[in-house]
């Protein structure tokens, strides 16, 4: 019996990648991944270093978890790694970090990541 959740989620996918995703440089090191990702942003509940509740929001980008592949094997994003874009002839340059401590930078459904990022640096 087919599975008609994961059917959709495959075709909802592919539409993202079509119209709504563009090429990004995923940077580990001085290891470079070109990929295909679709933007998106997400809001968040943090507490600061005084016990502060205050609200995060993230650049995140989504693409397939199995794209992400360095030497050879697939892998998960790390605090640190970064995402650079090309628009309007400017590159933008997003930190993939956790929005708060304790937390992971990514979150990962049915085969997608999904990247927690701050835009870090316009050249």
């Amino acid at each position: 019996m087919r599975d008609m959740l994961a059917d959709g989620a495959r075709w909802l996918r592919g539409v993202v990648e079509e119209y709504a995703a563009q090429a990004i440089v995923y940077r580990r090191g001085a290891d470079a991944l070109d990929l295909i990702a679709a933007r998106g942003k997400s809001d968040h509940t943090a507490t600061d270093e005084y016990g502060v509740t205050i609200e995060v929001t993230t650049a995140d980008w989504l693409f397939d978890a199995d794209r992400l592949i360095f030497d050879g094997a697939i892998v998960k994003p790390r605090p640190g790694d970064l995402i650079e874009v090309l628009t309007g002839g400017n590159i933008y340059v997003y930190t993939v970090l956790p929005p708060s401590s304790g937390q992971r930078c990514y979150r990962e459904t049915a085969g997608h990541l999904r990247v927690y990022t701050k835009e870090s640096d316009t050249g």
